[in-house]
Formats: structure tokens, C-alpha cells, sequence
């Protein structure tokens, strides 16, 4: 049990990367633009696969030293950086759209 409240609580840097890329995205949208043009296409999901993917790639070349024998590893690490960043990112999005609704 401890485990998984460490994993799942824990600080992760892809998670500081998904909220600075839900400001970014916030910040982005206009009455032109509207939010819902964003979350929908499957752009803003394939940036963020790619921004893990060179994460993880850095990752691997400068800790495992360019090894296979922990590659199982790294993909699932992969996995589920790559569900907190889209996570993350979509929780800010949420959070800073009810905070301009109800309160500004």
C-alpha cells in the first residue's frame, strides 16, 4: 500500500511538464479558438506522446547508458508518464477554466 501511494502522490517532473503545458494551453484559446478545439484533436495528445518520448529517450541514453536489460521497464515507466502528463495537462486546463468561470 505504501508503494502505490508513493508512485501515485509522488513528484513527477512529466506532471510539472503537463501543468506548465496547461497554462500554455489556457493561455492559448480565444473566442476564435475556443477550448474545445484544443482538447479534441489529437494533436495536442501526439505532442505530448512525443514529449515523453524524448524524455524517456534522454533518460535511457544517459542512465541506462543505451542498455536493454531494463527496457521493460522503461516502457512501463513510459506508460504512465505518458497518462500523468495528458493527466496533468487536463487538470490544469479544468481547473483554470471553473477559476475564470466562477470567480473572475
Amino acid at each position: 500500500m505504501k508503494t502505490f501511494f508513493k508512485y501515485f502522490f509522488g513528484f513527477h517532473f512529466v506532471s510539472m511538464i503537463g501543468v506548465v503545458v496547461g497554462f500554455l494551453l489556457y493561455d492559448a484559446h480565444s473566442e476564435k479558438n475556443p477550448l474545445s478545439s484544443f482538447l479534441t484533436t489529437p494533436d495536442l495528445y501526439f505532442i505530448g506522446f512525443l514529449l515523453v518520448a524524448a524524455l524517456h529517450f534522454c533518460l535511457w541514453i544517459f542512465t541506462d547508458k543505451a542498455s536493454s536489460f531494463n527496457i521493460k521497464g522503461r516502457l512501463l515507466n513510459f506508460v504512465g508518464d505518458y497518462f500523468f502528463l495528458v493527466l496533468s495537462t487536463l487538470c490544469t486546463v479544468g481547473t483554470l477554466f471553473l477559476l475564470t468561470t466562477f470567480f473572475m
